[in-house]
């Protein structure tokens, strides 16, 4: 990639094993850096306002406030943020309901590391294009 800075992304996962191996994923890649985590949607919208990453990872079912409601705080506050479900929770109606609180995609849990890397990085240029004159 030829960003000038790393892609700064915030991860929101309230399973302890899974965070981690998705911290130990996004630590792999030069062009990616973990800016918080956060394990409820609560502390997702506290940490979005306080860390304003580029691209936001979020799972669905979340404690306290679940991933739906906090992206569609973020997105009240922050229209740009661009944030990117990813949930065990598999079907049209979740994406449907993902889509319609905010997130710019929605990916199941069983796709491929590099996949997911992918979707990071693509969310993150249209987000650049995007600001483009």
């Amino acid at each position: 990639m030829d960003n000038i800075r790393p892609i700064r992304v915030m991860l929101v996962e309230d399973h302890t094993v899974v965070r981690q191996a998705l911290v130990y994923l996004i630590q792999k890649y030069s062009d990616l850096e973990l800016v918080a985590q956060a394990a409820d949607g609560i502390e997702a919208v506290r940490f979005y306002s306080q860390h304003q990453p580029d691209v936001v990872l979020m799972d669905l079912d979340l404690p306290v406030m679940d991933g739906f409601q906090a992206t569609r705080e973020i997105i009240s506050r922050y229209p740009q943020a661009r944030i990117v479900a990813l949930s065990a929770l598999i079907g049209n109606t979740y994406a449907g309901m993902a889509h319609n609180a905010g997130a710019l995609r929605y990916l199941d849990k069983t796709i491929s590391p590099d996949t997911l890397v992918e979707v990071i990085r693509n969310v993150y240029d249209e987000r650049a294009l995007e600001s483009q004159p």
